[in-house]
């Protein structure tokens, strides 16, 4: 499981909509379970209840509809005469996730709209940091936004975590006039490890069901990376343990009678034998070492008693 520390589950209150299955694309495959499902709206979500946080941001050219995809998504409006977005712009929705063996969690994800024209792109460093997801918008009825997708997807890739990134083709409701086919886009999302799929905003077709997927895939992946660091983690603190010297082991050490007695002999005559003068030698001749220091200075005292002594002797002569 994640790491992130777990609020109270899944309240009574809060009721959860299934949404109905609709065309995945190959690469974007997904194994059965966990199961995300959407909060319903009606319900309040206590800032207190949730357990996970994603945040998912939206990238693409000017005028792709990324913000009409995320007011479809969170509020289930569109709106024909929507400006450009001015900078960034973010809304939040719950989902609840849970498997045959998982109890169900809540995931607040925050959403966040990025301006599509260049004068923007400064915000790139701040907008992508700790994102989660990401999603790459382009018009399938402009294929100069998909001529834009590496610059989009460079700039994801340079300044975010690794995240789970979907491209999606908005406006699939204007395919009578499509200049980008299903296939190209596909192609291009194989090419780039990245999931696929086309929406409408307009019509609300696979919207949802993309985020979903989508979400789906990257509490997975982040769910497999922080068994794979507890893992690790485990490992290292068993390997840690195991180099730590304990106090109460005792190294047998050779006196310095016997280890005399090995010098003259032949070293190749035991690889044991060998490893113990080693060891052993160093610490003999340190020892050595200090009993001559020893020596000195029990001499040194000697001589300064004997002085004493005889000073002391003289005075009371006098």
């Amino acid at each position: 499981m994640l790491s992130t520390p777990r609020a109270p589950l899944l309240p009574r209150k809060l009721s959860v909509r299934r949404i109905p299955n609709t065309r995945v694309y190959p690469n974007d495959a997904t194994a059965k379970y966990p199961i995300v499902e959407l909060v319903d709206d009606s319900d309040e979500v206590d800032s207190a209840k949730f357990d996970y946080v994603f945040k998912i941001v939206l990238v693409g050219n000017s005028g792709v509809g990324k913000s009409n995809l995320l007011s479809r998504f969170v509020h289930n409006i569109f709106n024909a005469e929507e400006r450009a977005t001015i900078g960034v712009d973010m809304m939040t929705r719950h989902v609840c996730v849970h498997g045959p063996s998982q109890q169900p969690v809540i995931v607040r994800l925050q959403i966040w709209d990025s301006a599509g024209q260049e004068r923007f792109r400064a915000l790139s460093s701040v907008f992508y940091r700790n994102a989660a997801a990401a999603v790459l918008v382009y018009d399938i009825a402009d294929k100069k936004s998909f001529a834009s997708l590496p610059k989009w997807l460079s700039d994801i890739r340079k300044y975010a975590e690794d995240p789970t990134i979907l491209l999606l083709g908005n406006k699939c409701d204007l395919a009578h006039i499509s200049t980008v086919p299903t296939e190209t886009g596909h192609s291009y999302a194989v090419d780039n490890n990245l999931m696929f799929s086309e929406s409408s905003a307009f019509d609300r077709t696979n919207v949802e069901s993309s985020f979903l997927n989508m979400i789906k895939k990257t509490f997975i992946r982040l769910e497999q990376q922080a068994e794979a660091q507890a893992m690790q983690d485990k490992l290292e603190s068993e390997t840690n343990e195991d180099d730590v010297f304990d106090e109460t082991d005792s190294w047998d050490l050779p006196d310095e009678e016997s280890m005399e007695e090995d010098s003259s002999g032949d070293l190749n005559t035991s690889s044991s034998s060998a490893a113990s003068r080693f060891v052993a030698e160093p610490l003999i001749k340190l020892k050595r070492m200090g009993a001559v220091v020893l020596d000195d200075i029990q001499e040194t005292s000697e001589g300064r008693l004997r002085k004493l002594k005889r000073q002391t002797s003289c005075c009371k002569a006098s």
